[in-house]
């Protein structure tokens, strides 16, 4: 498996491994969210399906 190919592998882990409360999709991105104090955005993602292989 090449390098790029690792890199995506670990950022689907990475998204998938502790869930949000929230995630949308939009535009192109995972937006996920917190149900903290704040309820801001707990991460922000660029979507697998938009990155070229």
């Amino acid at each position: 498996m090449d390098q790029s190919k690792w890199i995506k592998k670990i950022e689907e882990l990475s998204l998938n491994a502790l869930p949000a409360m929230q995630t949308q999709i939009y535009d192109g991105w995972v937006i996920r969210f917190a149900d903290g104090y704040t309820k801001r955005a707990n991460s922000i993602t660029p979507s697998i399906h938009r990155m070229k292989m």
